[in-house]
């Protein structure tokens, strides 16, 4: 895990992270088949678009760290894959929404939703990821991941609130950056390995070990991210560069 770490933050590393999920590949790929089907029962129109949307979908970042740590805890079941698509569903409708609070464009160097369909049919589709995240968690747990994952997308919906509340605010603090970013970006790679926790029967001491190591990850990831924005050849990121400092994102 210690090479995903490095390879997830560092962007001079020669890790690929093919080779970091290597033993998981297959279950990416099955993750990769599942979400496409979960719009099978909506109309055509809301079915087109998140097909449109899931063909562009990234790393799986997130799916592959839960998968990697389920097969660490030596999960032998099927509910890990549906457990990493839940996860992918909610990274998917908060990269949606967060297009179109920053008026983005692009995103790895691709068309995002906001740019393809619009504010309006972009706002109701990042609440359908939402909402098929939740519905397909119950196949898995009836209580606790429901719970586990409502939970973390009211953070990260907080966490967005308090850095738009802040936007040209030159007196934050670091301790206050570091709060926002914990619930924007990095509860959700915490819930990640909580959630792979829960499917693998981890121990309380080894549950509350993988939760920091996902909360810390996630503050790292998120710090990169930020400083590529400042930092970064835009067409290396995808994105245009000083996004963030011009919506006064500091």
């Amino acid at each position: 895990m210690t090479r995903m770490y490095t390879a997830l933050t560092d962007h001079h590393q020669n890790l690929s992270l093919d080779e970091i999920f290597s033993p998981v590949l297959g279950k990416l790929k099955s993750v990769e088949n599942l979400l496409p089907t979960w719009s099978e029962d909506t109309s055509p129109q809301l079915k087109r678009m998140a097909r449109k949307i899931i063909s562009k979908q990234g790393k799986l970042i997130r799916p592959g760290i839960l998968l990697l740590i389920t097969g660490h805890l030596g999960y032998k079941g099927k509910k890990d894959i549906k457990a990493a698509a839940a996860i992918e569903a909610i990274h998917l409708a908060s990269l949606i929404h967060d297009d179109i609070i920053d008026g983005s464009t692009t995103r790895r160097g691709k068309k995002t939703a906001l740019q393809i369909f619009g504010p309006n049919l972009s706002l109701l589709l990042g609440d359908f990821f939402f909402i098929r995240s939740l519905a397909h968690s119950l196949a898995i747990d009836r209580e606790k991941i429901p719970s586990l994952l409502t939970s973390v997308t009211q953070k990260m919906i907080e966490g967005e609130i308090e850095e738009l509340t802040h936007a040209y605010d030159y007196d934050l603090s670091q301790a206050k950056y570091f709060k926002i970013i914990e619930k924007k970006t990095a509860c959700l790679f915490q819930a990640t390995c909580e959630l792979a926790c829960r499917l693998g029967q981890a121990t309380n001491k080894e549950t509350e070990a993988w939760k920091k190591y996902g909360l810390n990850l996630g503050l790292v990831f998120q710090v990169v991210d930020d400083l590529l924005d400042l930092l970064g050849n835009p067409s290396e990121t995808g994105k245009p560069g000083f996004l963030d400092l011009k919506e006064g994102r500091i």
